[in-house]
């Protein structure tokens, strides 16, 4: 299924949501396991999960878990993003 097609199933189905966050589910859901289990136990935020950069996600959410998200996307932002 194709991503327009499942935007617009979803929005006939009533539940209103954006492209993008269809976009950074589709990259949560496609984070390793590991990953998926600290998001599930609180210790990274959803939010924060959608800011974790691919190339080393893993290691990048081991560092993040357990900090606010405030201080998880600084630390994001200022060590991994270019």
């Amino acid at each position: 299924m194709g991503f327009k097609k499942a935007l617009n199933l979803l929005n006939r189905k009533g539940l209103k949501i954006g492209a993008s966050t269809l976009r950074c589910l589709y990259k949560v859901s496609m984070m390793p396991i590991s990953v998926k289990k600290l998001i599930k136990e609180g210790k990274i935020p959803l939010t924060v999960a959608f800011e974790l950069p691919l190339d080393s996600t893993e290691e990048v959410a081991k560092e993040v878990a357990g900090l606010s998200y405030h201080e998880a996307i600084k630390l994001i932002r200022s060590k991994y993003r270019r």
